[in-house]
């Protein structure tokens, strides 16, 4: 799971090493640009890859469902 990925995903390179990698932002638009860069730089890892617009702050996932989360500075815009 990545919380916040904005337009710049690190899902891609997580589904590239092998992972189903999960990508949520509040932002569509944040999304679609992540989706059209995961085409363009890692089109092997597109498969394993989903973005999902969601609110970190009532995360639509039951508890338990992803093995690790990463955050690259979603919780430092949140103050």
């Amino acid at each position: 799971l990545e919380i916040g990925c904005g337009d710049r995903s690190l899902a891609g390179g997580l589904a590239g090493e092998g992972l189903f990698a999960l990508a949520t932002d509040f932002s569509p638009c944040g999304l679609q640009r992540a989706a059209a860069a995961l085409q363009v730089e890692f089109v092997a890892a597109v498969a394993r890859t989903e973005f999902v617009v969601a609110d970190i702050r009532a995360l639509p996932f039951r508890r338990g469902v992803f093995d690790a989360a990463v955050d690259k500075a979603c919780f430092d815009a949140l103050r």
